[in-house]
């Protein structure tokens, strides 16, 4: 029978971890066109006071879904970090 409940836990976990990486994988897919746009208007790929605000308010958000901040940071910190690595291969692509 605990077999079958977390049989079920564990499905539900695949399709929630699926829409997860839809999502990054999402995000990642506008990184090309934004690294055309930041470049067309002479903008540095990283803006740490963007970087700063954006951590900032996903932290806050997480906090009210009951996210641990440290987490929120991490995560976010890491897909921005993905971010502007392809951002770069497309700066570098586009030259």
């Amino acid at each position: 029978m605990p077999e079958k409940g977390i049989a079920l836990l564990r499905k539900k976990i695949d399709s929630i971890d699926a829409v997860l990486l839809k999502a990054v994988a999402r995000r990642f897919s506008l990184m090309p066109e934004f690294a055309s746009l930041k470049r067309e208007n002479g903008l540095p790929l990283r803006q740490p006071g963007r970087e700063k605000e954006l951590i900032s308010k996903r932290v806050a958000f997480g906090k009210k879904l009951g996210v641990e901040g440290r987490f929120v940071k991490k995560l976010f910190r890491a897909l921005i970090l993905e971010s502007l690595r392809i951002q770069r291969k497309q700066i570098r692509k586009g030259k």
